[in-house]
């Protein structure tokens, strides 16, 4: 809402672009309206820019890397692992890995030097179910493989392996 001086007086409303205010409305210099042959209309270069600018904001926002991932708790998470073509990726170290894992989980270590190599040699077009221990790093490998141009990731957030098994999952050890 736009607050602007009318006849001397604080009025607040929203003028749509175009709108005509009739004749003998007063407005003070520096509100968003101009006088034209006795009535006031919207500055349209200004709200074009306002415009564009909201329309630029939106148009980046759609192309964002977010919009790739979808965050889940553990019964979404489970109902998406399980569907065909789902790669499930487990992000902590081999270490952890070897403690306990989903069935079919391929282990890509986040702390190691290579994540970046390993997930660029994977589809992007495919859907990737990404966990850790705890959702951390399940949500930052979620973020990087987003940036780096993977259309449907489905992260584990705030929570892990431990919540997967307490859900009812069975963890195996290679």
């Amino acid at each position: 809402m736009r607050v602007v001086r009318v006849c001397g007086y604080r009025v607040g409303f929203v003028i749509p672009i175009g709108a005509m205010i009739p004749r003998g409305v007063y407005s003070e210099p520096g509100n968003r309206c101009s006088v034209t042959k006795g009535k006031t209309k919207v500055k349209i270069k200004e709200a074009l820019v306002v415009l564009s600018v909201t329309a630029a904001l939106l148009v980046a926002g759609c192309g964002s890397a977010s919009s790739a991932i979808t965050n889940v708790d553990s019964a979404a998470f489970i109902s998406a692992a399980a569907k065909p073509g789902v790669v499930i990726v487990d992000v902590r170290t081999p270490v952890e890995f070897a403690s306990g894992h989903l069935p079919g989980a391929v282990n890509i270590n986040l702390e190691g030097p290579d994540f970046a190599a390993n997930i660029a040699n994977l589809d992007k077009g495919a859907t990737y179910a990404v966990y850790c221990r705890s959702g951390r790093r399940s949500t930052l490998a979620s973020d990087e493989m987003a940036a780096a141009g993977f259309t449907s990731v489905v992260n584990l957030a705030g929570a892990g392996v431990a919540d997967l098994a307490s859900s009812g999952v069975t963890l195996v050890a290679p």
